[in-house]
């Protein structure tokens, strides 16, 4: 784990588009700016980078909204809510590790 973020906060411009990056999958930069204030803290990383993460993060909460509005889709979110959680459900039953994750992301993201 340290040696990605380390890999991914060594220079200015790759923690912004880390923030940006991991903002626009997660869609919450309050989640990212804890857990990144909590690698910092930890001794993870260090504090320029941090401050790139957090920024890239505010930068990215935008970036969702701004593809949809600009490719002017139309998404009903609740459409694909229930199979999310389904096939979360599903897949966290599963003895594989990998597929247990998968389910978690699709679970977490509803």
């Amino acid at each position: 784990m340290q040696t990605i973020l380390e890999r991914c906060s060594n220079r200015i411009y790759k923690s912004i588009a880390f923030g940006v990056v991991t903002t626009s999958i997660v869609q919450s930069s309050s989640l990212i700016s804890i857990l990144t204030i909590f690698f910092l803290g930890v001794g993870l990383m260090g504090l320029s980078g941090a401050i790139g993460i957090v920024f890239g993060g505010n930068l990215g909460t935008t970036t969702g909204a701004w593809l949809i509005a600009g490719l002017r889709l139309k998404v009903d979110i609740a459409a694909y809510a229930m199979p999310m959680l389904v096939f979360g459900v599903i897949l966290i039953l599963q003895k594989s590790h990998n597929l247990k994750g998968v389910g978690y992301i699709l679970a977490l993201l509803i």
